[in-house]
C-alpha cells in the first residue's frame, strides 16, 4: 500500500451531517493472484477534542466510510475493521487506486476539533 492520504478534516456544526467524497486515497499493488482486501479501523472508540478542558467526545460510530461510488456508508469501529474494497484478482501492474468517502453525524458538542486515528490495512487473500 502506498500514497495513503495523511489526514483529512470534516467541518461542521452540532446536529449536522457532513460528507466528504474522496477524503482518503491510496494505491495497492500486489502480484497475488487471489487478490486482496482493504479495510479501515479507528484507533479509539471516540473522537477526542484537541482543546484541553473539553470533556465532550464524539462516538466513532458516528463516523462512517464507504468506497467512493458505492453505497451504503458503514459506521467505523475501534473493535473491528470495515472492509472498503475487496477483489479476487491481482492489482494492475502499477497498482490499483482506491478512494474512500467519509460522513460524520455531529452530535450536540462544544465547538472544537475532534480527532481519531484511522488505520488502513491491505491484506492479500
Amino acid at each position: 500500500m502506498s500514497d495513503l492520504t495523511p489526514g483529512f478534516q470534516l467541518d461542521g456544526s452540532p446536529n449536522q451531517v457532513v460528507f466528504r467524497e474522496g477524503a482518503v486515497t491510496l494505491r495497492v499493488r500486489t502480484p497475488d493472484r487471489d487478490g486482496y482486501s482493504v479495510s479501515v479501523r479507528a484507533e479509539n472508540a471516540a473522537m477526542r477534542p484537541v482543546r484541553g478542558g473539553n470533556p465532550d467526545r464524539i462516538p466513532v460510530d458516528r463516523l462512517a466510510v464507504r468506497k467512493t461510488g458505492t453505497e451504503p456508508f458503514q459506521p467505523l469501529s475501534s473493535s473491528s475493521a470495515v472492509t472498503v474494497h475487496a477483489q479476487s484478482t491481482r492489482s494492475a501492474p502499477r497498482g490499483d487506486d482506491i478512494s474512500t468517502d467519509y460522513r460524520v453525524s455531529i452530535p450536540f458538542v462544544r465547538s472544537d476539533t475532534y480527532r481519531v486515528i484511522l488505520t488502513y490495512t491491505a491484506t492479500t487473500r
